[in-house]
This record gives structure tokens, C-alpha cells and sequence, in this order.
């Protein structure tokens, strides 16, 4: 499956720190853990996730909620990021199914 043209609407102005960074930054309490699982180039423009039964992660992606009309030249997707060797960051990433949006979840009801 072709992935979609990706855009860049980040103001160039913006200076955004790595999400390494944005982890040090953060204070969490004690006994909890923040780590990186995922991040760009991997996830783009995320609307929201869900957690199956089996640890992946699936991820709503949406590059049609900022159009007034559709163009089928950017199409959303949903895709699956799965860590498979257990170190805690996803190692494999598959685009489960990717189409005409407006996408609005990954799940009925979500």
C-alpha cells in the first residue's frame, strides 16, 4: 500500500525539542517511568490510539481534518506499531488499512 504525501505545517518559527528531550523534561511520580516508544518519522499527525490484547499499538493518523473538502490525495490511515523483541520501543510498523476520511478513531465508540 502507497503511503500518502506527507506535509509540513509546522510553523517554521517553532522550535520543538526531540521527544528524548520532552522525556527528561517531564516529572512523573515515583514509582512511574516515562519512555519513547514511538515517535516521528514512525506516527504522523496521530488522533488517537488504542492498545490491543496484545501490547500493539494502533494508531488513527488523519491528513484529511484540515481540508474543507476532501482530496483523495491525502488519505488517513490506521496503522499498527508493535515492539517485538521486547525492548520497549516499536520495531515494526504496518499500515493496516489507509482510505478516504474523515477518520475520527481507531475503534467503534473511541
Amino acid at each position: 500500500m502507497a503511503e500518502s504525501p506527507i506535509r509540513n505545517t509546522q510553523d517554521p518559527k517553532d522550535i520543538a525539542t526531540s521527544p528524548e528531550q520532552t522525556v527528561k523534561n517531564m516529572t512523573v511520580p515515583e514509582g512511574f517511568k516515562v519512555t519513547v516508544f514511538a515517535s516521528e518519522p514512525d506516527v504522523h499527525q496521530p488522533i488517537g490510539f488504542e492498545i490491543d490484547d496484545r501490547g500493539r499499538l494502533w494508531v488513527a493518523e488523519c491528513f484529511s481534518y484540515e481540508r474543507g473538502t476532501y482530496d483523495d490525495q491525502y488519505q488517513d490511515r490506521i496503522i499498527i506499531l508493535e515492539d517485538t523483541d521486547g525492548d520497549g520501543k516499536m520495531d515494526q510498523r504496518k499500515i493496516f488499512w489507509q482510505g478516504p476520511g474523515p477518520l475520527t478513531s481507531v475503534t467503534v465508540g473511541s
